[in-house]
């Protein structure tokens, strides 16, 4: 299809052209009209709608197209210099033949007032739309239409809008299975109700949402299969209050980027596969000593101790190296199978973290591990991970360059303590690798590597052929 999608794109031009002008057939409009159809939803609705002019086939073809996509950031929107953007949209939506709707997409950036955007959602809804994205601009008293929420044919709903979310008393979105939100909650139990209205929701991702409204919110979801909560580093105060229970059983993967002042607690999380965990300080936020943000990561950890794939990221790795009991604080991951954590640019990754976090994980098989590792010795246990002797088959090391003693320190004790590993990958930049290459094997000489099976492979960032270690 992506082949007939191409060829439109140039026979429409030439039938605008007309057959005499262009030398060509119009061969396009003799396709079959579901054929036509798909042509139309992948081309920008500005030229959509400049087809009805090709021919009397293609005048009220329009009118049926499925999916619709208003982007006011999108000038060449309008027609021509008597039509306005908003006469467009109520041109295609107030026009549209019977059939179903199964895509709109509106997004504004001047404020219109409520009456003629609820035509816009009342028109998409009353055309069974199964995806609905709606990016509207701040305005404290908006109310979306009432038949939204009680739609029947939505499975994916996108809501932007930077004013209080306002929703009527029923919600019963009986289909939808994937919520994007970037709004503003209202009080506890309103948010409680809207969301105990989707029976059925798989997907939920809270984008720089508001919570300066709430105290503490539980959230029981038992279908929920992937969870995301963003909050970036200038999200809106208020955040410190706030209490945010989240129950569901069937979450797989679970992503966390967000300032630890948010109090969420993930409960009956016992089919996580996946996590991500960017969990940072904000500044702004410090009502609290600087001893709790450390005990926070921690605990939201506790909380998702079954994942099976875990991912830390810098800000995390931080605020874990800043709690003085960390040993004892961290939980064990006892499900956990394969463990990556970032730095960047951090100073604060030493070999006692990394090493805390391998002894709390017994079952680990893979490993991925940054550039840099500063040696902590004075703080490290004695005691070899017990995933060395029986699990860890795999590590893969980022960016290493021969000047950089800390990965090597750990590489060093790594293959002279992991009983079962089979393979070691380390990527650097392709110019680097015969120096790393040349200043592993000196400091390799003098040490036993305990798995006989285990090989060495150098890799470059382009990701070519691996160089084996000899």
């Amino acid at each position: 299809m992506d082949a007939i999608v191409s060829l439109a794109d140039s026979e429409i031009r030439e039938v605008s052209l007309g057959p005499v002008a262009s030398g060509c057939e119009d061969r396009i409009s003799k396709l079959p009209e579901d054929v036509l159809l798909y042509i139309l939803s992948h081309l920008p609705i500005k030229d959509v709608l400049r087809t009805s002019a090709l021919s009397k086939r293609w005048k009220y073809l329009w009118t049926s197209v499925s999916e619709i996509d208003f982007n006011e950031y999108n000038h060449e929107l309008r027609l021509d210099m008597k039509t306005s953007f908003l006469d467009s949209v109520d041109n295609v939506l107030l026009r549209h033949d019977p059939s179903d709707i199964r895509k709109f997409r509106l997004e504004l950036m001047m404020l219109i007032i409520a009456e003629r955007i609820n035509s816009w959602v009342s028109a998409a809804v009353s055309h069974n739309v199964q995806e609905l994205d709606l990016s509207l601009p701040v305005e404290k008293h908006f109310v979306l239409h009432y038949s939204l929420f009680t739609s029947e044919s939505i499975s994916i709903l996108k809501l932007r809008m930077g004013s209080y979310f306002k929703f009527p008393y029923l919600i019963r979105l009986s289909n939808l299975k994937t919520l994007h939100l970037a709004v503003t909650f209202p009080d506890d139990r309103s948010t409680e109700r809207f969301f105990s209205g989707c029976p059925v929701l798989e997907e939920l991702v809270l984008d720089n949402c508001v919570w300066n409204h709430n105290k503490s919110i539980t959230l029981c979801i038992p279908t929920l299969r992937a969870l995301t909560i963003y909050n970036g580093p200038f999200s809106p105060d208020g955040l410190l209050d706030c209490v945010i229970i989240v129950h569901a059983e069937n979450l797989t993967s679970f992503r966390y980027t967000s300032c630890l002042a948010i109090g969420l607690l993930p409960c009956n999380l016992t089919s996580l596969e996946s996590a991500y965990v960017d969990a940072y300080v904000d500044i702004t936020y410090l009502e609290h000593t600087e001893d709790e943000f450390p005990k926070r990561a921690i605990s939201l950890l506790s909380r998702i101790h079954n994942v099976k794939s875990l991912t830390l990221s810098t800000d995390t790795m931080e605020c874990l190296y800043l709690e003085e009991y960390l040993q004892a604080g961290l939980p064990t991951f006892s499900s956990l199978t394969h463990l990556k954590v970032n730095i960047g640019e951090s100073q604060y990754l030493s070999d006692q973290l990394l090493m805390c976090l391998l002894e709390k994980s017994p079952n680990i098989e893979s490993l991925e591990i940054p550039e840099v590792f500063y040696p902590d010795s004075d703080r490290l246990s004695t005691a070899v991970p017990q995933c060395f002797n029986t699990r860890l088959k795999t590590v893969v090391i980022s960016n290493i360059d021969g000047d950089d003693v800390g990965e090597l320190w750990f590489l060093k004790y790594m293959l002279e303590n992991a009983t079962v590993l089979e393979r070691v990958k380390i990527f650097c930049v392709d110019s680097e690798i015969e120096l790393v290459k040349q200043e592993i094997n000196q400091q390799l000489q003098p040490i036993h590597i305990r798995s006989k099976s285990c090989v060495i492979e150098f890799c470059d960032e382009s990701n070519q052929e691996p160089d084996i270690f000899p």
